[in-house]
């Protein structure tokens, strides 16, 4: 029985081996053009967590109002699409689009839901099981907040660096992993929430795929 199954294995590695050396991660990097650019359609599922400071003004006991500030911890998720284009085999910039959905820890009842726009440049470094990428950018959101009977829509931007994983199943697919830190400042634009401005310093931690046109 066990030489049967020994036998079948080793016929599936005949047929197998050659393909999977020929698609491996470290055959695809190596053999990359340098001299041809190289663009890629990406989709990605993000966790964010990390401290809101957010400041406005609250109604005291007297009629009038008091300003304020107040530190607090958020965490959501968001799914993101980006377009990017790979130069040299080693520096990439990309652009990208993201639905974002928020929750304060403190009060489930205060959230923030909206979209995000990102633009950066990576620099990649090539190796064997996968390689390495190092980027930053530039952010800007909309987000409309909400906490119970208070509403408002916020406007903001920042910057986030960011390091990635990227390891290639074949020369059209890529499966990523990412983490990342971002610094934004958001203001109020419209509606009537106590909170007028938002500091926002949160950490991203996500896996994606990538199609390689």
């Amino acid at each position: 029985m066990f030489k049967v199954i020994a036998s079948l294995i080793t016929l599936t590695s005949l047929f197998i081996a050659p393909h999977v050396f020929a698609e491996s991660h470290d055959y695809v990097t190596t053999h990359r053009s340098s001299y041809k650019n190289r663009v890629f359609f990406q989709q990605s599922i993000e966790g964010e967590f990390g401290s809101f400071s957010t400041s406005g003004s609250k109604t005291n006991d007297f009629g009038g109002t008091d300003s304020y500030v107040e530190s607090q911890d958020w965490k959501g998720y968001n799914f993101g699409t980006t377009v990017g284009m790979e130069v040299l085999k080693f520096v990439q910039f990309n652009i990208g689009h993201s639905f974002i959905n928020m929750q304060s820890k403190d009060d489930r009842n205060e959230s923030l839901i909206g979209s995000r726009v990102k633009a950066g440049m990576k620099i990649v470094f090539s190796a064997p099981i996968f390689n390495l990428e190092l980027g930053a950018g530039f952010q800007g959101s909309r987000l409309d907040y909400q906490k119970q009977l208070e509403n408002g829509m916020f406007h903001g931007s920042g910057m986030y660096q960011e390091v990635s994983f990227n390891h290639y199943m074949n020369s059209q697919i890529s499966l990523y992993l990412n983490a990342g830190y971002a610094d934004e400042q958001l203001t109020r634009t419209a509606g009537s929430s106590a909170v007028k401005d938002m500091k926002t310093s949160t950490t991203v931690m996500g896996a994606g795929i990538r199609i390689w046109l």
